[in-house]
């Protein structure tokens, strides 16, 4: 008698092991990262769901799961692998549909590595970050590409459920210290940082919005999950990923409407029509901000000065005392390198960065860096020149968010705010690492629309 197994057990079977030897120990930390590199083998649907994992894995609670030495250069390998793993995934016809999008990624990447030749105070860093972006874009959004629609459903579920995990597993953190390890007034659940914490509560928040209509989960458990992840957000006291979520949903409800699910493509919906909705949300921050100053409601004043730890003045004063530091450093950077920059990916004090090498080849496989408003960054890093390519860059992820098919706009601002706040947009790691996978989700165009996209 002869027995097959499945593929998709198969592959649920592998992440299950990689999600043990993960929370194990340190011994098998590292190999949890190469047990999700075989199930890359199995399509696009396993390698955004083994993307989805590798972020889990590298943003787990330290009184959670143990330390995984090796986990930077190992996700790299992994991007490097899988990068060679998606050409046969790839049709002519899929190239040509985001052709567009392609020429001004590749363009911009182009652009990034020159000048980490020419400009950057450290090139190595520079080219080995812009490296590790492009690999981890370029796959995600092939991957997005190229999927059936009856994987991408599954696949949507499936991301939907990783996610209300997280929102569910922390819950039983919700009265410990480990919910609090970071700082004992903003809540982190399993996550290890707070204001990640809060970045996932809103993108999930949004997400179970724009997910709904396909009736995954009953509306009773969708509504329920949806006030857990709020209340969850509004615990992390992260006020980029609050503030965040608040304009994505004004985006979701002003521009859902003009969603054609017949020919699945947003129609009547232009550059204008988008800056005015993104005026209305800034707007509306302001008077909320301004109107608490006189009726005084302490739940909000809690939002703007982090349960008072911040002196409420201004609006403008209470981000700077934030992001202030952050920003003022780049601006001298700014000032003295407006046109060239400092170098991709570098900090704003490039000499005091630490960087940690590959032993036998000195790769600088870590070299964190934090910032705060992504525009300051790229303009403090690339130059004003890089500014632009970068600004023309998302103008064109805007356009093939429009036509897509995915009817997840809300998702891709949702991302541009969160990053006004924390810039994470080129990391592949933490925040950035999330992210640019439900970025690229809602740009890429999809093979089911029946060439509605083939323009």
């Amino acid at each position: 008698m002869n027995y097959t197994i499945k593929k998709s057990l198969l592959a649920n079977l592998l992440f299950c092991s990689a999600i043990f030897l993960r929370i194990n120990s340190e011994i098998t930390a590292n190999l949890a990262y190469l047990t999700l590199l075989i199930t890359c083998f199995f399509g696009p649907r396993q390698i955004i769901i083994s993307l989805i994992l590798i972020w889990v894995f590298s943003s787990l609670n330290s009184q959670i799961a143990p330390t995984a030495s090796y986990a930077t250069i190992i996700r790299f390998v992994l991007f490097s692998i899988v990068f060679f793993l998606i050409y046969p995934f790839g049709q002519t016809r899929l190239w040509l549909n985001n052709k567009k999008l392609y020429i001004n990624f590749f363009l911009f990447f182009f652009l990034i590595v020159i000048h980490s030749f020419l400009i950057s105070e450290i090139p190595d860093v520079s080219i080995f970050k812009a490296l590790n972006w492009f690999l981890y874009f370029f796959i995600l959004t092939i991957c997005w590409s190229t999927i059936s629609e009856d994987e991408y459903l599954k696949l949507l579920k499936d991301i939907l459920i990783i996610l209300l995990l997280i929102v569910t597993l922390s819950l039983f953190f919700l009265k410990t210290d480990i919910g609090f390890v970071k700082n004992t007034d903003s809540f982190q659940g399993i996550l290890n940082h707070p204001q990640l914490f809060g970045l996932v509560m809103g993108l999930t928040a949004i997400v179970i919005l724009n997910l709904q209509e396909l009736n995954f989960f009953s509306s009773k458990l969708s509504f329920f999950f949806l006030i857990i992840t709020i209340y969850f957000l509004i615990l992390s006291e992260s006020r980029t990923a609050i503030f965040g979520f608040f304009g994505a949903c004004i985006v979701f409800l002003f521009i859902k409407k003009n969603f054609n699910h017949k020919y699945k493509k947003y129609i009547n919906i232009n550059l204008f029509k988008i800056c005015f909705v993104i005026l209305i949300f800034l707007i509306s921050l302001f008077l909320i901000y301004k109107l608490n100053k006189f009726f005084y409601i302490e739940f909000i004043d809690n939002i703007f000065t982090k349960s008072g730890r911040l002196i409420n003045d201004t609006f403008l004063d209470t981000y700077l005392q934030t992001r202030g530091e952050l920003i003022f450093t780049s601006y001298d950077n700014i000032y003295q390198k407006f046109w060239s920059g400092i170098g991709f990916g570098l900090a704003s004090n490039p000499e005091q960065m630490m960087i940690i090498r590959e032993e036998y080849f000195g790769i600088p496989f870590n070299a964190p860096v934090e910032k705060g408003n992504f525009l300051i960054a790229v303009l403090e890093e690339l130059g004003f020149f890089g500014l632009i390519f970068f600004i023309i860059f998302l103008l064109k992820c805007l356009n093939s968010a429009l036509a897509s098919g995915s009817n997840f706009i809300s998702i891709f601002f949702i991302v541009l705010f969160f990053n006004l706040g924390e810039s994470s947009f080129f990391s592949t790691a933490g925040t950035g690492g999330l992210l640019n996978i439900f970025f690229t989700m809602s740009i890429a165009y999809k093979n089911f629309n029946n060439g509605v996209n083939n323009k």
